[in-house]
């Protein structure tokens, strides 16, 4: 058999709210030749029966069902499952234009690139859509240096704008580990966007991303969970050190997945847990520049509040 030009994963957990709506999307793509893999996390809910429902009327939908393992471990089995030329990942709460994957991965191919990357995201809930997300970029790009691959770190590290050769995908694989849902898929794209030969950026393809309660970055977070996603990023700058990327390259990467390790750890702590705690998980980093610039930003923090009064 031909491999499809892309596998789209569409991790699944209790999402029966959203799923009939985003799958609806990935059928009507303008490119044809694609494979549109549902993975089950075990729910509980009607998910299957919509997944199933879909799958009796298109042949290139297919169901894999599997014990509850959480999105980092459902995208792994994804990707080994995967036939087609690129992989795409896809949120079942979410839904994409029809020309997205057309636009996606006629980029790439143009260029010859391991990814492409689409700077068009809209947040939306319910009742509208929100202005479009700043990505940090304001037009197309053939290739992006370490330096712009870098700032895609902070802005858009989520795998979901984006097509990856599956090759790449499967050199990325042992550097994919991620013990806590929150920041879960910056530890597949931070590696994904370094150890690609090309990465190439369109402005074309649009991706909706809800925006709701239930959303894993309004749930709290314990001490335990800050400090193993504190130590998933700093797995991430250790394989950096041992690949063959070259010393100004590393010495730039390094420097962005930092900022973002401590944006997202800060961010979450400050969400999350008490001062106690906050001091607590700071101590447990052995850190003394992280915990400087824990301070440091507490203390900003703390004098704009004192201005704004």
């Amino acid at each position: 058999m031909i491999a499809p030009k892309v596998s789209i994963i569409v991790p699944i957990f209790n999402a029966e709210m959203y799923l009939a709506e985003c799958l609806s999307s990935l059928c009507n793509q303008t490119l044809k030749d694609i494979e549109i893999i549902c993975i089950n996390d075990g729910s509980t809910d009607n998910s299957v029966a919509i997944i199933k429902k879909v799958c009796a009327q298109d042949s290139r939908v297919k169901l894999i069902n599997q014990q509850n393992m959480g999105p980092c471990e459902t995208r792994k089995n994804g990707i080994i499952q995967a036939s087609g030329e690129y992989i795409g990942f896809v949120d079942s709460d979410d839904y994409v234009d029809s020309r997205f994957f057309e636009l996606l991965y006629t980029a790439a191919c143009r260029e010859q690139a391991d990814i492409a990357v689409t700077t068009e995201i809209f947040p939306f809930d319910d009742r509208r859509v929100f202005p479009k997300k700043d990505s940090g970029f304001s037009k197309s790009k053939k290739a992006l240096t370490a330096c712009e691959r870098a700032k895609l770190f902070l802005r858009t590290a989520v795998p979901w704008n984006k097509i990856y050769k599956k090759e790449l995908c499967l050199r990325v694989l042992p550097y994919y580990m991620a013990e806590e849902k929150w920041g879960e898929d910056n530890m597949f794209s931070i590696p994904s966007l370094i150890m690609a030969n090309k990465v190439t950026l369109t402005s074309d393809p649009i991706y909706f991303y809800r925006q709701h309660a239930s959303s894993i970055c309004h749930t709290p977070a314990k001490t335990k969970n800050i400090l193993n996603l504190y130590n998933s990023y700093n797995m991430i700058i250790k394989k950096l050190y041992e690949s063959n990327i070259n010393k100004n390259d590393t010495i730039i990467y390094k420097k962005n997945i930092i900022r973002r390790r401590n944006f997202d750890c800060f961010q979450l702590a400050e969400q999350s847990i008490s001062i106690s705690e906050r001091i607590s998980f700071a101590l447990q980093t052995k850190d003394v520049q992280f915990q400087i610039a824990y301070l440091a930003r507490k203390a900003y923090n703390i004098f704009k509040n004192i201005i704004k009064k």
